[in-house]
């Protein structure tokens, strides 16, 4: 099953990384351009270090998850394929560190506070 809200956030910041006119661009720009520090993209060497742990277990099937939610994606929108898997990948461990839980209107909901986002790092 996919998590749709966090599918929604890649999708949309992925299209508007893509217009020279958006008004998400300036806080796009500012987005870290690497995330080897997360363990979904660590080597298999790096990963040696973990062997025989849970932790293992935890990153291989985040990949994996993350690597069904785009077939998935893909299968439905084929032109999403356009957008290469590690893009996808890179894009969904950026919004999943930065998007922030609140209430409004009574209904519980995540969202990008670039502002607060900022203020946290």
């Amino acid at each position: 099953m996919l998590d749709n809200t966090h599918i929604l956030w890649v999708t949309f910041l992925l299209q508007e990384k893509r217009n020279p006119d958006s008004n998400w661009a300036k806080y796009i720009d500012i987005l870290p351009k690497s995330f080897e520090t997360f363990p979904v993209f660590w080597s298999q060497e790096d990963l040696s270090w973990l062997d025989h742990t849970d932790l293992i277990r935890l990153i291989i099937d985040w990949h994996m998850k993350l690597k069904t939610d785009y077939e998935t994606i893909c299968a439905a929108i084929p032109e999403y394929a356009e957008v290469p898997f590690r893009e996808y990948q890179e894009m969904r461990v950026c919004v999943d560190s930065r998007l922030f839980s609140f209430r409004k209107d009574g209904v519980s909901t995540t969202g990008l506070i670039p502002c607060a986002d900022m203020l946290n790092h």
